[in-house]
């Protein structure tokens, strides 16, 4: 079964040609909670990258009311999906899909409402509040488009004395807009190092839920919005946890400054 963000990511992706996406209305005097540089990246040649990004609000913070990701000069598809927690907007989570970009530079900026506009509860809560800083995720790889038929994925670095934990094969079919079908391996004694995706359609792709990235386990949601069905394999690699090296690389990097999640790199 689907986890219920990716669900919705899904389904309510709306494709576009654009320099930016939004959430909500902007007006003046919106009140800023957040804006950052996500991602920004020089290159000689195209190459397509996949945005994800999550914001959880601290309970002190007021309302999402608008949201924009500014991406100038790059054509980008995507969605934002803003979720509610106590009938209050607090959580917002995007997916972009840059295409073909060379110089891509991506800003998040976060509003909600003005202060004017903010009862006196709340700004009492928001000035006498020692945890306002919201909490970030940030997930980012990129993909070489292919011309030919068979299409392979890789994320994170095979290392050395590493080995297959883990092989899936699915033949995914249509089911409701488009065929899709999700891959898990969980698995506390092992501690993965590369996940490598091939499928037999060059327009498939391999949609990383973040959520459940970490050491140990990697889900993913294999889809394709061009065909009806498709091949998918799975392979993971990594080591036995209790015998792991000390030179092992994790296939997630913390930033310390940020508390943000990196992926490896995507070959």
């Amino acid at each position: 079964m689907l986890p219920k963000f990716v669900f919705f990511l899904i389904l309510l992706t709306k494709f576009c040609s654009c320099d930016d996406l939004s959430y909500g209305r902007e007006e003046d005097n919106l009140k800023p909670l957040f804006e950052k540089v996500l991602f920004s990246q020089h290159l000689d040649q195209p190459k397509n990258y996949t945005l994800i990004f999550k914001y959880i609000a601290s309970e002190s913070s007021p309302n999402i009311t608008f949201a924009k990701f500014e991406v100038p000069g790059t054509k980008t598809q995507g969605s934002i999906d803003v979720s509610k927690e106590k009938g209050k907007e607090k959580t917002l989570q995007a997916q972009l899909n840059i295409v073909n970009g060379t110089n891509i530079h991506v800003t998040c900026k976060i509003y909600g409402p003005s202060v004017n506009l903010l009862d006196a509860a709340t700004l009492g809560r928001m000035s006498s509040s020692t945890e306002n800083n919201p909490k970030t995720v940030t997930v980012i790889y990129g993909h070489n488009t292919s011309k030919t038929r068979n299409r392979k994925v890789n994320l994170g670095l095979r290392q050395t004395g590493d080995k297959l934990i883990n092989f899936q094969r699915k033949n995914v079919t249509l089911s409701y807009r488009f065929p899709e079908a999700e891959f898990e391996c969980k698995d506390k004694n092992n501690s993965i190092t590369s996940v490598a995706f091939s499928f037999d359609s060059p327009t498939a792709i391999a949609f990383i839920n973040s959520t459940y990235l970490s050491e140990h386990q990697v889900n993913v949601i294999a889809y394709d919005l061009n065909n009806p069905y498709f091949e998918a394999n799975m392979s993971v690699y990594g080591y036995d946890s209790r015998v792991k090296p000390d030179s092992y690389k994790p296939i997630v990097i913390k930033s310390k400054k940020n508390g943000a999640f990196l992926q490896r790199p995507y070959n």
